[in-house]
């Protein structure tokens, strides 16, 4: 995922498992899932389709892993 290769084959699953193994925490609200880190004021809204992720939504997750070099 962080060499923008796969984007399309990247399940919402697998992408749950990335941010809570690096600390982040998930709050859902409807079909909206939140995820929070205290040390990051950023928060990441990720809606999955059917069982993957939006291409721009796991581009805004690499860049933030990126940013805080996570």
């Amino acid at each position: 995922m962080l060499s923008g290769q796969g984007f399309h084959n990247f399940s919402f699953p697998d992408l749950v498992l990335l941010l809570e193994s690096l600390g982040f925490t998930m709050r859902v609200n409807g079909s909206h899932h939140w995820f929070t880190r205290p040390d990051i004021p950023d928060a990441i809204n990720i809606q999955p389709k059917k069982g993957q992720c939006k291409a721009y939504q796991l581009r805004q997750v690499r860049d933030l892993i990126n940013t805080h070099k996570l």
